[in-house]
């Protein structure tokens, strides 16, 4: 079987080379885009799949292998000795599992199959956040001179990687009209409203205070596609869409997982490759009703794009927002018990002395390697990178937000145990001379 080549690498000929491959697929099998299961499953897998770089044997042991990768999250979740380890081996599970969704997207299985698995990503990346909180609370703690702890969502948008893992996970639930799905994420990221133009736009049908905002956080090339939304003439507005898709793969490269994936093939068969997709182009495409017919760009989920106008022409969704969506994220100490149920809160009635690190977000120019390949050191090997994106995070950001407290085994930092309240009962203060427990509902 023949591997692909990868993208090509002289004159910046990388998308002309794509174009050329995806095209001859194309015109072999002009009928194979259905969407129904027993179309697409019975197909071959060299006709079925969405980008030519997968073959069915990597696709296989990719598979097996994210599986392996989260096997071991969960078992260093379980030994995490700071909020801050928690909090990235929280993230490190909802990853891995959105990047299995991506690589069977890409595999060609049916979008049908596809739709109900993003509600289980967005609770984890719902965990990822709670749990994240616990962090920030930390921090706030032990280093009262950053300021008082205030809700902020886990993904830090100046950094390459949350923006643009947030924003595909947005856009693919709006592609899935997973209502649901979006207004949980929106409310997630309640605290980078009015920041960033292009979430604004994405988000702007599902809220009632709508912002138009001119720019976004991470520049290239997410400001062309912002563009989109405020250009009146319909041929510029499609040159636009062009011109971003074009930009999109090589804007990637400092993407610390999957950028040139398929180039990194692992002596066991496997790459961490799942996929190249501008999902947040398609959801633009969608939103705006834009004639996508001339769009045939490798990276533009196309296909996503028209199961979305097909739901919408029958007026069906994946999943509605009829669920409650305000969960109480944080209720102080000494206030009224809002809900029945168990809750929880970081242990602070006691402050070790342990040495505590306070990681600053500087500017650094050491781009992350990659997955640790032996040993199984994929997830130690991660978590450092966490740490210097952390690091390296724009000046956007206000300082107290660019402020992270981790703590060595002798500290008193993890949870306690999840107590069950009563409506109305005080929540309690365990840390008085502190000022700051804030409880978290789990469940009823």
């Amino acid at each position: 079987m023949v591997k692909p080549s990868g993208i090509g690498a002289k004159n910046n000929s990388q998308f002309s080379i794509w174009h050329s491959q995806r095209l001859a697929p194309r015109r072999a099998a002009p009928a194979i885009r259905k969407n129904d299961g027993k179309t697409m499953r019975t197909t071959p897998f060299d006709m079925r799949r969405r980008q030519q770089f997968l073959y069915e044997d990597l696709y296989n042991k990719t598979r097996v292998n994210q599986f392996a990768l989260i096997n071991g999250g969960i078992e260093n979740k379980k030994v995490a000795d700071s909020t801050l380890e928690n909090s990235s081996g929280h993230q490190f599970l909802y990853l891995e599992a959105f990047w299995i969704w991506m690589l069977d997207y890409t595999a060609g299985e049916p979008i049908a199959a596809l739709a109900p698995r993003i509600a289980d990503i967005v609770d984890k990346f719902e965990e990822w956040n709670k749990v994240d909180q616990f962090c920030q609370q930390e921090a706030a703690l032990e280093f009262p001179e950053f300021g008082p702890y205030e809700y902020e969502g886990a993904p830090e948008f100046p950094i390459l990687s949350d923006y643009q893992d947030t924003l595909q996970l947005l856009s693919i639930a709006i592609l899935l009209r997973d209502h649901h799905s979006v207004k949980r994420i929106i409310y997630m990221l309640r605290s980078h409203r009015g920041r960033d133009g292009l979430f604004e736009q994405l988000i702007d049908g599902y809220v009632e205070n709508g912002q138009a905002l001119d720019t976004c956080i991470i520049g290239k090339p997410y400001s062309t596609l912002l563009q989109v939304f405020y250009e009146e003439d319909e041929k510029a507005t499609l040159d636009l869409l062009q011109k971003y898709l074009k930009q999109w793969y090589p804007a990637m490269k400092n993407h610390p997982r999957w950028y040139d994936g398929h180039l990194r093939i692992r002596d066991e068969g496997y790459a961490p490759y799942y996929g190249y997709w501008a999902f947040e182009a398609g959801a633009t495409v969608f939103l705006l009703d834009l004639d996508d017919s001339q769009i045939d760009h490798l990276v533009y989920p196309k296909d996503l794009v028209d199961y979305a106008r097909q739901l919408r022409k029958d007026g069906r969704h994946t999943r509605l927002g009829t669920e409650p969506l305000i969960r109480n994220v944080r209720v102080e100490g000494g206030q009224p018990c809002p809900q029945t149920g168990f809750w929880e809160t970081p242990a602070v009635a006691i402050l070790s002395k342990a040495k505590s690190c306070l990681f600053l977000m500087m500017r650094h120019t050491v781009k992350p390697s990659g997955i640790g390949v032996k040993n199984n050191s994929q997830f130690p090997i991660w978590h450092s990178q966490r740490l210097a994106q952390r690091r390296a995070a724009s000046a956007h950001e206000p300082l107290k937000w660019r402020a992270y407290a981790g703590r060595s085994a002798a500290s008193t930092g993890h949870s306690a145990a999840p107590k069950r309240l009563e409506q109305g009962k005080i929540m309690s203060n365990l840390d008085a001379a502190c000022g700051l427990t804030v409880w978290h509902f789990l469940k009823v």
